[in-house]
C-alpha cells in the first residue's frame, strides 16, 4: 500500500464528496493507495505548500497553479492531473440592489477577503477581461469568516464587496446563522473568464514521476467523482462519515450548488469529467499572461497531465 499525503483546500466538506466516496467505497485502497488527507487554508494557499515539497499532492486552482508555474524553470512544478471544477467558481460577493452588477461597478468601491483568496489572486485577470480600472477599486484584507465579512458588507457597508466562492460563501452564511443571503448578489467570475478551470487535483513532481502511481491515483478519483454525479446523497453520507460532526442540510446544499456550476460547464458534453479542452486551456493561458505580465507565458501540457488514456 502506498500512502500519499494530501493537502485540500479546507476541511472535508459537501465538494469534497468525490474523494469521500473514493476512499469509503475502496477505490483508492484497490489501487494500492492510502490516503492522509490534509486541511489547507484555501484553494490558492495550497499551492506553496505543494511547491515546497511537504505534500504528494493538493486540491486547489489550477489557475493559481498556473501562476505559479509562470514562475518557475518549464517541467519543474506540480502540474493539474484531474480537473474537478469545469468552471471557475470564483466570485465577487455584493450587496443585491446597490448598483454594482457587473465588474466596471466596482470602481469606486471596496472589496474585502482573505489575503489567500483564490478570487483575490486572480482579480487582476478579472480587470484584464472586464476593462476595469484597478486603480479605483479599494482592496482590504480580513481574517474574518466569509459569512462574517458578507454580514459587515451588508450590515455596516464598510465595503461594498467580498471575494470568495459562491456556495462557500452561501454556506458560511448558514454556519453564521445569518439570513442575509436575499441581500447578496455575485459578481461571476465566469461571466468574464469562460476559459477559466476551478478547483483540481495538483500532483507534485515526485508523484508525477511515478506515471503508474498517480494514473492510478486519477483513476480511482474519477470512479468517486462518477459515483458523486450519480447519487450525491451517497456523496454526502460518505463526507459524514469522515466528519460527522458536520451540518448535513448545509454541506448537502453546497454540494449541489458546486455540481450545478462549477461542475457543469457545457464542455462536458464532449470532454470527459476530469478531463480539460486544452484548447479552452491554452486560452485562459494566455489571458492569464496578459494579467501577469512578469510570468512566462505557459503551454497547455506544462499545466495539465493527461494521464488517463481517451
Amino acid at each position: 500500500m502506498k500512502r500519499l499525503r494530501i493537502l485540500l483546500n479546507g476541511p472535508f466538506a459537501g465538494p469534497h464528496a468525490g474523494f469521500a466516496l473514493a476512499e469509503r467505497r475502496g477505490y483508492l485502497a484497490d489501487a494500492g493507495i492510502s490516503i492522509d488527507w490534509h486541511a489547507g487554508k484555501g484553494a490558492s494557499a495550497v499551492i506553496p505548500e505543494l511547491l515546497g515539497g511537504g505534500y504528494d499532492a493538493a486540491y486547489g486552482d489550477l489557475n493559481a497553479l498556473a501562476l505559479a508555474l509562470g514562475g518557475l524553470a518549464p517541467e519543474t512544478g506540480p502540474k493539474a492531473i484531474y480537473a474537478a471544477f469545469n468552471q471557475t467558481p470564483l466570485t465577487i460577493a455584493v450587496r443585491a440592489g446597490d448598483g454594482i452588477a457587473a465588474p466596471r461597478d466596482l470602481e469606486g468601491r471596496t472589496v474585502l477577503g482573505h489575503t489567500y483568496d483564490a478570487a483575490f489572486q486572480m482579480f487582476p485577470a478579472l480587470v484584464v477581461a472586464a476593462g476595469i480600472d484597478a486603480a479605483r477599486v479599494k482592496l482590504i484584507f480580513s481574517e474574518e469568516s466569509l459569512g462574517l465579512m458578507v454580514r459587515q458588507m451588508v450590515e455596516t457597508r464598510d465595503c461594498d464587496g467580498v471575494f470568495g466562492f459562491v456556495n462557500t460563501i452561501k454556506a458560511s452564511l448558514s454556519e453564521e446563522g445569518l439570513s442575509i443571503e436575499d441581500k447578496v448578489g455575485f459578481i461571476e467570475y465566469r461571466d468574464w473568464l469562460p476559459s477559466f478551470y476551478g478547483n483540481s487535483l495538483l500532483a507534485s513532481p515526485v508523484l508525477l514521476a511515478d506515471a503508474g502511481l498517480a494514473r492510478a491515483l486519477v483513476e480511482a478519483v474519477a470512479k468517486g467523482f462518477a459515483d458523486l454525479r450519480a447519487d450525491p446523497e451517497a456523496g454526502i453520507d460518505a463526507v459524514m462519515e469522515m466528519r460527522p460532526e458536520l451540518d448535513r442540510a448545509i454541506n448537502l446544499r453546497r454540494l449541489k450548488g458546486t455540481l450545478a456550476i462549477e461542475m457543469n460547464h457545457a464542455e462536458r458534453e464532449g470532454v470527459r469529467d476530469g478531463d480539460v479542452d486544452p484548447v479552452r486551456l491554452q486560452e485562459a493561458l494566455d489571458l492569464l499572461a496578459r494579467a501577469f505580465p512578469k510570468t512566462r507565458s505557459l503551454k497547455a501540457q506544462e499545466v495539465f497531465a493527461q494521464l488517463r488514456p481517451a
